[in-house]
């Protein structure tokens, strides 16, 4: 099976708890949170792809995934690793640093913005929240994980917003909250416990 022979090469090649994300913790993690074989799949600000590699494993040979990013030293290096893992149905968006999303209307089932949107200030959240409507099927998953919020690490622009913040302006964005996952999640090439918000677009 496709997906085994990947994670065969995975464990040859991760060490630690990547090792583990990689070939057991992110494939429970994306199955649980929504994603499905077959899928489009769009991460949004994916940095060297922790988490598009184990998209593009439960994706599966007939789905695709589409890690965008603003910086092109990490779109290299989530490459070098997509080779090295034989994962073929990866493409990599260097973008202009902006929030825009270059790909069609209604083309994906799956957007992530997973420890990102802390980066952005609120009328750039806005306006991503409007291309991700855009680009997203109907019935698709909007799955957010609002990190470093007051009580997970406060950083920049989350440093005074709590989860329910996050999720009140998502929704008055026209998103409705589908469901709430908690559990390990994959951080700065370690693993933690975490949150993620999945909404639908209304």
């Amino acid at each position: 099976m496709w997906i085994d022979r990947i994670a065969d090469r995975l464990r040859g090649l991760a060490r630690g708890d990547m090792r583990r994300w990689y070939t057991s913790e992110g494939r429970v993690f994306f199955e649980k949170v929504g994603l499905r074989e077959g899928q489009t799949v769009i991460d949004f600000g994916s940095r060297n792809g922790n988490y598009s590699i184990v998209a593009a494993m439960v994706a599966g040979e007939s789905g695709r995934v589409y890690a965008i990013d603003k910086k092109r030293g990490v779109l290299k290096r989530l490459q070098r690793k997509a080779v090295s893992f034989d994962l073929i149905n990866i493409e990599t968006i260097l973008s202009s640093g902006g929030v825009s999303i270059e790909k069609v209307d209604n083309s994906a089932e799956f957007v992530m913005a997973y420890d990102v949107l802390h980066m952005l200030d609120e009328s750039e959240r806005n306006a991503l929240y409007k291309e991700v409507k855009r680009v997203l099927r109907y019935r698709g998953l909007f799955s957010v994980h609002p990190k470093h919020t007051i009580s997970d690490i406060p950083d920049r622009y989350f440093k005074n917003m709590q989860l329910d913040d996050v999720r009140r302006e998502i929704e008055c964005a026209g998103f409705t909250l589908e469901s709430t996952f908690r559990g390990t999640l994959s951080h700065r090439d370690s693993l933690s416990d975490g949150c993620v918000l999945n909404f639908n677009k209304e």
